[in-house]
């Protein structure tokens, strides 16, 4: 099994239930619950794939305070490997204050604290010798890494012949593309969600314009996640002819596009450059996963028109579900109520189909 290093994010979240009135200033409220939690891009993530059977590396930037000790506690325990954490006296250890009202509205109060003092060099050639998939996760929220010192990154990663891949968060400082922009060419994965993919594309909000516009940009893959009503899945593949013939023989028996040959062989090739949508049709392959790996067909993105059902992938041979997808969801009932872990789930099962297997 391949190796995936976590690049990114960790936080402190303390939530606060339930918020009814903020007090005047010099006053008390009494809240019936106050929690510590570790949260994060990274470390979630991390976390997540310790849970799944994965071994992950993890590169985290902490102070050197309590809230460390508490971080980096929770994800030993959690057996995340954590020889590769770089701690810095010059910063607090990042946290979020979650205050929850009565009706479970959130407001969140950050401090980017240590997670903006990332950089490059944070990840040491010997952390990047030691994996085989490089998962840069918080993008947008670590102000001294993203832009140009996390494509120092992936071009390292690149040159040592790694899978490179980003998650991105929402950017309250708003750069969106103009600071993600110099990374995308060095990306084999892309993972939006879909309100920060629209961001990004400066309001389109057509998921095939949004997948075209990284394409053209330079990702290989693109995922743009659409919360509960799944992901919309673009990946460079190539079947060998053997497993297209026999997919193609299952397509004229009427079979679902569901259907997977028991060994199939991809590869990744670097696929030509998409001007246009129609490079799809001998290059990418497209699907939609729902939230589990069989979507229905009335799912549609929130804030996307009913009319997009009609113009997504048409049933093809080529589209293939998420492998091993179906297993992983029986096997794990607690991670399948965990949101972090869906999205999580969606990420590896990509892995597994590019790489890790």
């Amino acid at each position: 099994m391949k190796k995936v290093l976590c690049v990114g994010i960790v936080t402190v979240d303390i939530i606060t239930r339930p918020v009814i009135k903020m007090p005047d200033p010099g006053l008390l409220t009494p809240v019936d619950s106050v929690s510590m939690h570790v949260g994060g891009c990274a470390a979630n993530a991390a976390c997540d794939m310790k849970k799944l059977g994965f071994d992950p590396l993890l590169v985290i930037r902490t102070g050197d305070d309590g809230f460390a000790d508490f971080v980096k506690g929770y994800l030993a325990e959690s057996g995340v490997d954590l020889r590769y954490a770089v701690t810095d006296p010059a910063h607090e250890t990042a946290a979020t204050t979650v205050i929850v009202s009565s009706s479970g509205e959130r407001t969140f109060l950050h401090n980017p604290g240590a997670n903006d003092a990332l950089v490059s060099s944070d990840v040491s050639d010997e952390a990047l010798d030691e994996c085989d998939i490089v998962f840069v996760a918080g993008t947008f929220l670590m102000h001294g890494f993203d832009g140009e010192e996390c494509k120092k990154l992936l071009l390292r990663a690149r040159e040592k012949g790694k899978f490179t891949c980003l998650d991105t968060a929402w950017d309250f400082r708003g750069g969106w593309m103009k600071t993600l922009a110099p990374c995308i060419p060095y990306l084999d994965l892309f993972m939006p969600s879909y309100d920060e993919a629209v961001e990004l594309a400066d309001g389109e909000k057509d998921l095939d314009k949004l997948a075209d516009l990284f394409f053209q940009m330079g990702a290989k893959n693109v995922v743009i996640k659409c919360g509960k009503d799944g992901a919309f899945i673009c990946e460079t593949i190539v079947f060998s002819p053997e497993n297209e013939k026999n997919a193609l023989s299952s397509a004229k028996l009427g079979k679902s596009a569901s259907w997977l040959p028991p060994t199939p062989s991809c590869t990744r090739p670097t696929p030509p450059a998409r001007a246009t949508p129609s490079a799809r049709a001998s290059s990418p392959a497209f699907r939609w996963a729902g939230a589990t790996p069989n979507a229905p067909s009335s799912a549609t993105p929130s804030g996307i028109s009913a009319s997009r059902a009609s113009a997504r992938p048409p049933a093809s041979p080529l589209l293939k579900p998420l492998r091993n997808s179906s297993a992983v969801w029986k096997n794990n009932a607690k991670l399948r109520e965990n949101v972090l872990a869906k999205r999580a789930l969606l990420c590896y099962n990509i892995f597994l189909q590019s790489m890790i297997q």
